[in-house]
């Protein structure tokens, strides 16, 4: 089954997800500083720089914390964008069944309190539409049955 033009180009569209990932990754790498940073003074009641004067510990501890979870969504990141474009080219249903990782995985962060003070729940809820849309719309042709000969 040939896809057809508008499939191929929303999954191909689909591969801004991870590029999105690998900058935010290397940003918390680089920086350790918190992403959200509100989401600091929503929970210890100081800004990134007082936590950091007055608790450097702390700080330090979500310094760690962030870089952990940067190497985690530069893993991810890599993995979305690999099977992205594998999938361009031999689409398969398992491909189409793990990209559903990043809507699951953006509506935890979302119940979970990524959103707290400031516009992170929104860019998490672009995302999660983003792919969900472009999963439903690519579906005919990533899961269509293909013959294994070629």
């Amino acid at each position: 089954m040939i896809a057809t033009g508008i499939e191929r180009y929303v999954w191909r569209s689909l591969l801004v997800v991870p590029l999105v990932g690998l900058l935010v990754a290397v940003k918390g790498l680089i920086t350790g500083a918190p992403g959200n940073p509100a989401l600091v003074g929503a929970l210890t009641g100081l800004d990134w720089e007082q936590l950091r004067t007055q608790q450097p510990g702390v700080a330090q501890l979500v310094s760690v914390l962030k870089r952990h979870e940067s190497v985690a969504l530069l893993g991810w990141a890599f993995w979305l964008a690999w099977t992205n474009i594998h999938g361009d080219r031999f689409p398969s249903s398992w491909i189409w069944y793990g990209w559903w990782t990043v809507p699951l995985l953006c509506t935890g962060f979302i119940l979970t309190g990524a959103g707290v003070g400031g516009g992170l729940r929104g860019i998490l809820l672009g995302v999660t539409v983003m792919t969900i849309v472009g999963l439903l719309v690519a579906r005919r042709w990533l899961l269509a049955p293909r013959n294994p000969s070629t």
